[in-house]
């Protein structure tokens, strides 16, 4: 059997905390640490962690999975198990696409959760430096219309390559666990530049907001 593992880039550095002295400053920066330890896969640092972190639900927005139009719930663990039935001498039209919709949604399911967890740490921090929730909502539509606009960007570089993919006259399964290799670390990359970017946004409206 053919065993496979989603791979992550090595030896890349983790973000520089931000220094301040505000507890809630602190806990965004702590954000954009934790998206990084998960985006590259660390093994201290699980999916199921992730997803429970921060321990409650915001109840003044919620993220709703259709946005990024999420049909399933789709893990790392999902595609390696559908990539050990693979050949790698042999892939059928069928089982790529079928391969290849399943990642697609796992691209969307991470970014959906990273995306859920800025908006749940920006606003738990957020109330705790004493912010107004008509803020907290407006700050959070703005940050997330940038979200949605970098995936759109990622997700249209992907489709792009899944479909010259799919017009290989010959299919290898060992050219699909090459594609999977090289396309995942770079996938975590634009990922981890988005939360990053918008972490920052995030603190800057705690920090220079004035009652």
């Amino acid at each position: 059997m053919y065993t496979f593992t989603i791979a992550c880039p090595p030896n890349i550095r983790e973000l520089p905390k931000w220094q301040s002295s505000s507890r809630c400053q602190r806990e965004l920066s702590e954000c954009s640490l934790y998206l990084n330890d998960y985006l590259l896969g660390k093994k201290h640092f699980t999916e199921t962690k992730f997803r429970e972190y921060p321990p409650k639900k915001s109840t003044l927005i919620s993220m709703n999975p259709n946005e990024l139009g999420i049909r399933e719930h789709i893990s790392r663990h999902d595609i390696s198990n559908a990539m050990n039935f693979v050949n790698p001498f042999y892939l059928s039209k069928k089982k790529l696409h079928r391969i290849l919709y399943i990642y697609s949604n796992y691209i969307k399911n991470s970014f959906y959760d990273m995306m859920n967890f800025l908006m749940e740490t920006f606003m738990d921090a957020a109330t705790k430096y004493g912010i107004p929730e008509e803020y907290q909502i407006k700050c959070w539509e703005e940050c997330k219309r940038g979200l949605l606009a970098d995936y759109k960007i990622i997700n249209r570089y992907f489709q792009m390559r899944f479909n010259n993919l799919t017009k290989h006259k010959i299919l290898l399964g060992a050219s699909l666990h090459y594609f999977l290799f090289f396309h995942t670390p770079c996938y975590y990359n634009y990922v981890r530049k988005s939360a990053n970017r918008w972490t920052t946004f995030l603190k800057e409206k705690i920090k220079n907001y004035e009652s």
